[in-house]
């Protein structure tokens, strides 16, 4: 690497001048009265290049403790590869493995393996994050990431698992995607090989648009630091009671979200069959309650503080892999069960997060159309004391509820509640 010498290196020559001058004491009686800019002319004259040598030059690919290898959407575009795999496994750092042209054995997915110690040991984050593994096993399926979205893609071998983890053995491959798109965007390409006797098509297909900032965070963090705003509980209150009332009885909605398959996949056997199974006593009820026919309205599925963004004074509800045509009580008894719980892990503040149930409720009935009223309140009581043991005994229970002995209340209190069947969210309130 060279540098030429400027003339605004001010500081560097007077330095260099000040070293010259103690080896001039030595060897020389010339004077030192010479003008700074003489001297300063004079050294530009006889200093042409500096040639810089070593490896302390600041560079993107060593700015941390180990090397990063940094491949860019370019590098991507113009390798002429159809697919990521494809490309990163001429990389050194990787070893081929499972991808668009494994035969004997091959499984359909296109895998990572650096440094040959296996796709299982090798992570592979999204924008930091790490990537749910695809099929058996942990290793990551890269065809489902968005070939189109990525930006750059980092690698890295040497020291990973020290802050990754043991599934970080080999390394880690982080994917970066770009945070200015907004629109949409086509490539496709056409391959055929030397011989002649494949032909390979390949599309991408990306629309992007801007939904939240980056700011936004989930009502649940809100709440669990002690953020009790009334204004986002009545404001969750209103939007499920304006949801069931748009959609009600609807049965073009009906035709279009009658499918509940994910639905009973994800909530109803982990919450419902699982706390059947644990508690015989109750599976009687617990299997009439959930042979009941009643789709009335649009059901989100997960009406929960994590799935509720807040962004400024706008919230927004994501997370609809659940919705479906059917009972709206569930909704209702799922955000207020994820309140009440929230009051158990902080005592403190138990009173507070009754206060927000009661306001998200209330909000909640006054939006409802008449005829959905007769009943709904009821129902929402009975999902309510369900939903409550589900979260301790069934498959997915709450992570901040990690005590034994408040988890036994929880479950005392629940199965209290499923006993007693209060028909007013103030009935079972007194139950608590």
């Amino acid at each position: 690497m060279r540098i030429k010498a400027l003339s605004g290196l001010r500081g560097w020559s007077q330095a260099f001048c000040l070293g010259a001058s103690f080896i001039l004491l030595f060897i020389s009686s010339l004077s030192f009265a010479q003008d700074e800019t003489d001297a300063s002319e004079a050294y530009e004259e006889l200093l042409e290049e500096v040639v810089v040598t070593g490896s302390r030059i600041k560079r993107r690919d060593f700015s941390s403790t180990s090397p990063i290898t940094t491949i860019t959407a370019e590098q991507f575009e113009f390798s002429g590869q159809p697919t990521l795999e494809e490309y990163l496994n001429q990389m050194p750092q990787l070893h081929p493995d499972y991808g668009r042209t494994s035969n004997n054995p091959g499984n359909g997915t296109a895998q990572l393996n650096l440094r040959g110690l296996g796709a299982g040991r090798t992570l592979v984050l999204l924008n930091g994050r790490r990537v749910a593994p695809s099929g058996v096993g942990s290793a990551v399926d890269v065809n489902n990431l968005p070939r189109s979205l990525i930006e750059r893609v980092e690698i890295i071998t040497g020291g990973a698992s020290t802050v990754y983890g043991s599934d970080a053995i080999a390394g880690v491959i982080n994917f970066i995607t770009r945070q200015d798109f907004d629109g949409y965007g086509f490539d496709a390409s056409y391959y055929v090989t030397a011989e002649g006797d494949s032909d390979i098509y390949d599309a991408n297909f990306v629309y992007a648009m801007e939904a939240f900032s980056l700011g936004a965070e989930s009502w649940k963090e809100h709440l669990l630091s002690g953020d009790l705003s009334p204004v986002f509980a009545r404001r969750v209150g209103v939007a499920l009671g304006l949801t069931i009332r748009n959609s009600w009885r609807s049965a073009e909605l009906k035709e279009r979200f009658g499918d509940r398959t994910a639905f009973d996949q994800l909530r109803d056997d982990p919450y419902y069959g699982e706390i059947a199974r644990r508690h015989p006593s109750i599976a009687g009820a617990v299997d009439d309650w959930r042979d009941r026919d009643v789709p009335t309205a649009l059901v989100h599925g997960d009406w929960s503080p994590k799935n509720i963004l807040v962004d400024g004074e706008r919230l927004i509800f994501i997370d609809y892999e659940c919705a479906h045509f059917g009972d709206p009580t569930f909704d209702s008894a799922f955000i207020l069960n994820h309140l009440l719980l929230k009051g158990v892990h902080r005592p403190a503040l138990r009173n507070d997060f009754v206060r927000l149930a009661r306001l998200a409720h209330t909000w909640t009935l006054s939006v409802l159309p008449p005829e959905a009223l007769a009943t709904f309140e009821a129902d929402t009581m009975r999902h309510l004391s369900f939903l409550m043991l589900a979260r301790i005994d069934g498959k997915s229970p709450v992570e901040y509820l990690a005590d034994e002995a408040v988890r036994e209340r929880v479950r005392q209190t629940a199965l209290r509640l499923i006993a007693r069947c209060p028909c007013t969210l103030e009935a079972a309130l007194a139950l608590l």
